[in-house]
C-alpha cells in the first residue's frame, strides 16, 4: 500500500511568543460599492413615486383609471419620510471626512452611514410597493 502525505506549500506563520491574540486578515470593501446600491435605490424610488411607475404597476392590469391612479399616488406619500432620512444619511456619508480622527474612522462611519442609508431606501420602497398594494385593491 502507497501512502501519499501532503505537505502546504506555505505553512501558516507561527505566532510570536506572548501574543495570543489571532491575526485576523480581512479585505475592505470601497465605499463606492454601497454608494452605488444607495444611487441606484434612489432612482428607483423616484421613478416609482414620480415618474409613475407605481400607478403603472398597480392599476394598469385592473384597468382602474384615475381614481385608481390617485390613490396609488396619495399612498405613496408616507415613503416620503424613508427616503428623506436615507438621504441625510447619504450626505452625512459623502461629508463624513471633514470631523474624522482617522482614515480607518473614515472608513467605518462612512460604511455604516450608507448601509443604513441603503436600509431606509428599501424600507421607503417596501412603503411604496404596501401602500401602492392597498390602494389598488
Amino acid at each position: 500500500m502507497i501512502t501519499v502525505e501532503t505537505v502546504p506549500v506555505n505553512p501558516p506563520a507561527a505566532t510570536p511568543p506572548g501574543d495570543g491574540a489571532p491575526v485576523r486578515e480581512g479585505w475592505q470593501v470601497s465605499p463606492l460599492v454601497p454608494a452605488i446600491g444607495v444611487a441606484l435605490l434612489a432612482l428607483l424610488w423616484l421613478l416609482s413615486a414620480f415618474d409613475g411607475w407605481a400607478a403603472a404597476a398597480f392599476c394598469s392590469d385592473r384597468g382602474l383609471g384615475g381614481s385608481c391612479r390617485a390613490h396609488v399616488v396619495a399612498a405613496v406619500r408616507p415613503s416620503v419620510l424613508p427616503a428623506a432620512v436615507a438621504t441625510v444619511l447619504a450626505v452625512t456619508a459623502l461629508v463624513a471626512s471633514l470631523r474624522a480622527r482617522s482614515e480607518a474612522a473614515v472608513r467605518a462611519a462612512r460604511m455604516r452611514l450608507l448601509v443604513m442609508s441603503a436600509l431606509c431606501w428599501v424600507i421607503a420602497l417596501a412603503v411604496v410597493f404596501v401602500a401602492g398594494q392597498s390602494a389598488a385593491s
